[in-house]
């Protein structure tokens, strides 16, 4: 959904360039077409990676990576309330914080039970086989 409304603002700021405006307004076609742009890129890249080294959660704004080691548990979330609840995973590091991937949450239960399933199922993997991390 991203990738679309940014690429229509993209769109409409490089069609600007073959119309007939005053500075002021190319100006503003063309912030808004640049903006269109970062935003249907970031959004093609916006999600959870799963690798060896750990997680890498990617929004439109910024990325965030969280090691292996450093995590001690996974476990679902939910905020909102009714109809508007979504599910999620959250991270529990070793240091007691807890830190949401809220890039993946979900209105839908079973979507959020999968995508904790793979995170819950790489970290039970990386702890069993990780010399330096403590249980």
């Amino acid at each position: 959904m991203l990738i679309a409304v940014g690429g229509l603002f993209a769109l409409i700021g490089g069609l600007a360039w073959f119309t007939d405006l005053d500075v002021a307004g190319m100006v503003i076609y063309a912030v808004g077409g640049g903006f269109g742009l970062w935003v249907a890129v970031r959004g093609g890249m916006a999600g959870v990676r799963i690798d060896e080294k750990g997680i890498t959660e990617r929004g439109l704004g910024r990325s965030r990576a969280v090691g292996w080691c450093s995590i001690r548990a996974v476990a679902p979330a939910d905020q909102g309330a009714g109809p508007l609840e979504t599910v999620f995973t959250e991270l529990v590091l070793t240091d007691g914080t807890t830190r949401p991937l809220q890039v993946v949450a979900s209105y839908f239960p079973r979507a959020a039970e999968a995508d904790l399933h793979v995170i819950t199922t790489a970290h039970a993997a990386h702890r069993a086989t990780c010399q330096t991390c403590t249980t």
